[in-house]
């Protein structure tokens, strides 16, 4: 009996030696199939996120009917003690961008755009302050941009970087002076300053570019970071020539940008001739000084409405319908 257990036993360890179960999974393997799963998975989303927002030059035909409402947008883009203004205007599906703003309001900026732009058909930098600039770039990367106006002051870093970036982009500059005027969906825009004779003009701010806008009965004025020198050029050039019905109180609309006695300083003289119907306020809600009390003053005495775009949460915007005015927040 123990014989044949001894035989049993040596049988099954025969046939178990000849039983081949293969090697033992690796799981080297595994890992490696996990981490190729992966890398799909994040160029799938890469691929996604070009689609979404390829970019390439935007068409130059836009369609506007005569009779659109015209909007400018004085967006809120001043942050703490920087101040700051971007500026679009709109008629049809004609869209364009003066400046915008600080880096740290960038991010809304375009939030703000999003939903309003398909394309900047231009793309206006004043000059190359961190309230008028530093937003350029992102701009340039997020939305397709037609062309970018500036003023050729190659002294300018700031504003000669940003001009830099958009030809590494293809995408088209111009430089415009004085008197040069174009026309866009029924708006006639006029280049008032600064021009090619106004050497007098030395400064970054008062070289900024001062913009008038009309469509059918209205005038909108854009000027910019203009300090004292660039709002007597202005005065001088266009003597009795300036009234405009909504206006951009230049300078950041800081009180101190208004130098001297309002009666009698060229900021004063500027506001005369101009006899705003609309004046609006940019930068920011910082105002240490309340020098910004003495203007709201003045510019109630000349019976103007002033609107501050900082006390709106996004900005606010004026709309003309080919008939009258309205004043309201950014929706």
């Amino acid at each position: 009996m123990r014989a044949y257990i001894v035989l049993f036993v040596a049988l099954m360890l025969l046939f178990a030696g000849c039983i081949d179960l293969g090697p033992k999974p690796v799981k080297q393997e595994n890992k490696t199939t996990k981490e190729e799963k992966q890398v799909i998975i994040i160029k799938e989303n890469e691929t996604k996120k070009e689609e979404e927002k390829p970019f390439y030059p935007p068409t130059e035909e836009y369609s506007a009917n005569p009779n659109d409402v015209f909007r400018m947008y004085f967006f809120n883009v001043g942050y703490k003690e920087k101040q700051g203004e971007a500026i679009l205007v709109q008629k049809g599906n004609f869209d364009m961008l003066i400046d915008t703003g600080p880096a740290e309001t960038t991010d809304k900026l375009i939030n703000l755009l999003y939903p309003k732009v398909d394309d900047i058909e231009v793309l206006v930098i004043t000059n190359g302050l961190n309230g008028t600039v530093e937003g350029a770039k992102r701009i340039m990367d997020y939305f397709r941009i037609g062309e970018v106006w500036w003023n050729g002051n190659e002294k300018d870093e700031k504003l000669v970087e940003a001009i830099n970036y958009a030809k590494s982009k293809g995408i088209k500059t111009r430089i415009v002076k004085r008197p040069d005027a174009f026309s866009y969906a029924g708006i006639d825009v006029e280049i008032m300053q600064p021009g090619e004779e106004d050497s007098n003009l030395v400064s970054i701010p008062d070289r900024g570019l001062v913009l008038r806008f009309k469509d059918r009965n209205s005038c909108f004025m854009t000027t910019s970071t203009i300090l004292a020198a660039g709002q007597a050029n202005l005065v001088d050039k266009y003597t009795n020539k300036l009234q405009c019905d909504v206006f951009q109180v230049p300078g950041f609309s800081e009180g101190w940008s208004i130098t001297g006695t309002l009666l009698t300083s060229t900021g004063g003289q500027l506001i005369t001739q101009v006899s705003p119907k609309i004046s609006v306020f940019t930068g920011s809600t910082y105002d240490p000084d309340n020098s910004r009390e003495t203007l709201r003053i003045y510019l109630d005495l000349k019976h103007s409405e002033v609107y501050e775009a900082y006390e709106y949460s996004d900005g606010l915007v004026v709309e003309y319908n080919g008939q009258e005015y309205n004043v309201r927040g950014v929706g």
